[in-house]
């Protein structure tokens, strides 16, 4: 089965609830204020759960969909229309008026998305919705909440996975009463845990041509008391802490370029876009500035074995290595410390930050490519590169960080600002649809 990343997996289960929005609202939509008892039935053992104001979120598509009179983003809706295998719309009996709520469950080899629906009537919900699903989708419902339970990874058969959606729904649960919902006018809110981390109450809000963040993170988990060095510059990015399953994916990654680093405990990264080069192989390699700080002793010799030592400063610990005749400055600041600059396509600034962690700057470096033309042009026109390009250029600001308040407690605040001309809904709804992401 296709495996996708966690990100992606909360993004297509967004991105289909929007899309179903689009179509039936208008067929289905109660101007009556619906009750949220879906939140009965979060399941204690989750991971990850997103909140979606319907009442909040329906405002909001209106205003984006009909003052901004969006053709572009009609007219990509209208291409994504679910419909039966007959080709055929039917209503689906919910009430998206109300909280919708969305899931994530990791139980070993079987992992699961869930969303959680008030109904205003069972018999719809029941005879419509599984002719929009697969084989890993199931329903179940109650006489008031409706629950689709998506398998992204496992090999439960579509009967035991319709079971495991009913004992689901069969029992209330604690969850809502542990993690009651965020303030209001969020449009959507986020809580996740893994181990001794917890993030909560982190709410995205629509103000003008702004997204807004705000929310509380808790970990027991020590950050690092080190102080790296720090630029303005290009698309910056610095954490002193580091997600352990973050961890685990980088070193997938690395390990299928036969790279083996010890887990990450904190970085400061400028990013100023990426150059194509053929040989002896196709790779891309990055204009960046980044100081890097691992759990364990790290060499920077055996990092960069296979490379050309072209000049060395013994004194400092600095060696310039030739990668694929892209130049490398590389520091070696303690056994647990590295710091690597390319000699070309970067400008920074001293820039001190109160933050544990931030992102900022433009990122539109993301996009920037340079080098072979071929390679370049083949990238620049895959549909990926498209959906990300297209919302990007739209972002004129951007700012996220996350500040200690007090003890093991920090408080998540920033923004996305967008062109002026722009409305923050319209533009994401056509990033996720360009994406293909459902």
């Amino acid at each position: 089965m296709k495996k996708l990343s966690k990100l992606g997996q909360a993004l297509s289960i967004i991105a289909l609830f929007v899309a179903m929005w689009l179509v039936y609202a208008v067929l289905v939509f109660s101007f009556e204020a619906s009750e949220n008892n879906n939140s009965s039935y979060i399941p204690d053992n989750a991971s990850t759960v997103y909140r979606l104001d319907g009442k909040v979120l329906s405002r909001e598509l209106l205003a984006s969909l009909l003052i901004s009179e969006d053709e572009d983003l009609r007219q990509l809706t209208q291409n994504k229309i679910p419909t039966t295998e007959k080709g055929k719309l039917k209503p689906v009996g919910i009430s998206f008026d109300s909280d919708i709520i969305l899931f994530r469950l990791d139980e070993g080899e079987v992992q699961l998305s869930g969303m959680l629906f008030n109904l205003w009537d069972k018999k719809v919900f029941n005879r419509n919705l599984p002719k929009y699903l697969g084989d890993n989708g199931a329903i179940a419902s109650t006489e008031d909440v409706g629950l689709v339970l998506l398998q992204i990874e496992g090999n439960l058969t579509r009967d035991q996975l319709r079971k495991r959606a009913k004992k689901m729904l069969s029992k209330e649960t604690s969850f809502a009463k542990k993690h009651p919902a965020p303030e209001e006018n969020a449009i959507m809110s986020l809580w996740y845990q893994e181990g001794n981390t917890e993030v909560t109450d982190v709410g995205l809000s629509i103000q003008d041509n702004q997204l807004l963040f705000k929310g509380k993170f808790k970990t027991a988990t020590d950050v690092s008391h080190n102080h790296l060095a720090q630029y303005k510059g290009g698309f910056h990015i610095h954490s002193k802490w580091f997600p352990k399953a973050l961890n685990t994916e980088i070193h997938k990654v690395l390990e299928k370029v036969g790279i083996e680093l010890p887990e990450l405990k904190q970085f400061s990264l400028n990013y100023f876009g990426t150059t194509i080069v053929t040989e002896p192989s196709v790779a891309g390699l990055p204009y960046m500035c980044g100081t890097f700080e691992f759990e364990a002793p790290v060499e920077v010799d055996s990092l960069f074995k296979d490379f050309e030592v072209v000049s060395s400063d013994s004194a400092n610990n600095k060696k310039t290595y030739d990668v694929y005749s892209m130049k490398y400055s590389v520091i070696q600041h303690n056994p647990t410390t590295i710091a690597i600059q390319s000699l070309e396509g970067v400008n920074l600034k001293d820039e001190k930050y109160a933050s544990v962690a931030e992102i900022s700057g433009s990122p539109k470096y993301l996009l920037k490519l340079d080098g072979d033309p071929l390679i370049r042009g083949i990238v620049v026109f895959t549909s990926e590169f498209k959906s990300i390009s297209s919302f990007v250029n739209e972002i004129k600001d951007l700012n996220i960080k996350m500040t200690e308040t007090s003890g093991d407690t920090y408080r998540i605040e920033g923004k996305i600002e967008l062109n002026e001309d722009k409305w923050p809904l319209n533009e994401l709804l056509k990033f996720l649809i360009r994406s293909n992401l459902f």
